[in-house]
Order: structure tokens, then sequence, then C-alpha cells
């Protein structure tokens, strides 16, 4: 390292050091542990409840995951271990990201003071969101834009997946898929079309998923004093209730 670099090295190690210090204090802010689920809230702890088995047909892929590979009881060290896994591995992309882009002046210590404060908190707030499941599925999907085939292939198989994960998926990371790919294959940008796009994909969901009989609520999560903790409701709401009730 030379001479004429060693200030900027100091530099953007002090606002590295800096972040992380604000990260851990931030952090430390959410996490009250002392839930009978740990870390995670019983809200989100729902989510990973629901499986295909028990007759759901919406929201219910990674609670069937969960099923086929622990079985019916959960326990919620493993719930923890992935929420944790997940939002620590959002927020380092989003920092190493940030920083392959932005490594000088003001931009540095701005950085770090955004990605530390409620923005990166807030992904431990709600540790065990599927959205936030469904937003590292997509992140391979800005790597492989230069082959055309396979990043059209895997956008599809994305949109279906993540759609299972999560329905809200459709007005949030659907868009996003649809903006990567135009954007990287520098076709022309229509608003109608991306409009057009998602409303044809909310309406196949609305309708094929839009029925399902629920028979049972099989899976639990074994909480920390032994006990086992269960769905608070009987269903998921279909896109057709919800508009009924609105």
């Amino acid at each position: 390292m030379s001479y004429k670099n060693y200030p900027h090295f100091l530099y953007s190690l002090g606002i590295l050091v800096l972040g992380f210090l604000l990260a851990v204090f931030n952090i430390s802010q959410v996490l009250y542990c002392q839930q009978k689920l740990g870390c995670i809230n019983e809200y989100w702890a729902q989510f990973w409840l629901t499986s295909f088995d028990d007759g759901y047909s919406r929201r219910a892929f990674l609670g069937q995951l969960m099923r086929e590979m622990i079985g019916l009881e959960i326990p919620f060290v493993y719930i923890n271990f992935l929420g944790f896994l997940t939002a620590t591995f959002i927020l380092g992309f989003v920092l190493v990201w940030y920083f392959r882009q932005h490594t000088n002046g003001r931009w540095a210590i701005f950085c770090a003071m955004l990605m530390s404060g409620p923005s990166a908190t807030l992904l431990f707030e709600v540790l065990a969101d599927p959205l936030q499941i469904c937003f590292i599925i997509l992140l391979p999907f800005l790597f492989i834009q230069k082959y055309r085939f396979i990043a059209l292939m895997y956008g599809l198989i994305a949109t279906v997946i993540v759609i299972a994960i999560h329905e809200a998926s459709i007005f949030i990371f659907v868009p996003a898929i649809f903006l990567i790919y135009v954007f990287a294959n520098r076709e022309q940008l229509k608003i109608k079309n991306i409009v057009f796009y998602i409303a044809c994909i909310a309406l196949l969901y609305a309708v094929v998923l839009d029925t399902q009989i629920v028979d049972a609520h099989s899976m639990a999560i074994v909480a920390k004093d032994g006990s086992l903790f269960k769905l608070y409701k009987s269903s998921l709401p279909s896109f057709s209730y919800l508009y009924s009730k609105s």
C-alpha cells in the first residue's frame, strides 16, 4: 500500500467500523428475545406453519419445505437461525454492494448511517418475514442478465416461487423482476406493459388459488417452555375475499 493511498484506507476503515458499531447498537435495541419463540414475533412465526398437506393453497411454500425437512414440530431455534441468517445476509449484501460503488467522501458516511439506522434495524424487527426470503431469491437474478435465456427462465421460476411464499410479491418482487430484465436487455419500457403484466399475474393468482379448504393445523413450533405454538387463524384470506371486504 502506497503512502498516498494510506489516508484513504484509514478513512474507509473508520467508516466501516463506525457503521458496524451503529448497526450493533441499533439492532440490539430491537431484539427482545424474552418472547417464547426467541427473537421471532408470533405474527411472523405463523407464516412458517402453513402447508399444502393441510389444505392451504396460498402462502404455504415455506411451511411445506419446513414440514418436509424437519417435520410437524419445528424447534424455535431453527426459525430464529433462518431469520438471523437472512437479515444479516441482506444487510451485508447491501453494504458491500454500496461500498463497491461509493468509497469516497460524504457518501461513505451517509451509507454507514443509513444502513445502520432504521433501514437496517427494520430487518431484525421483522425476523422470519417471508418477504426477506423473497428478496434473497431475487438477488441471483441481478447477476445473470448477460445470459438472456437463463435470466428469462430464472425470472419465471422466481416469480412463481416468491408468489407461493407471499402474495405481496405480486406488487413488490414481480415488478422488480420485470424491470430488471427490461433494463438489462435495453428493451423499450412501457408503463402499460408493466401494469398488464402484473394484472395478469394477480388475476391468475386470485382465480387459481381463490378456494382452499383447510382441513388441519398439524404444524407447530416448539417454544422455549416446550409448549406448542400454532396458527392464530383458520385460513389465509384470498384476494377476492379481501376485495369483497374493502
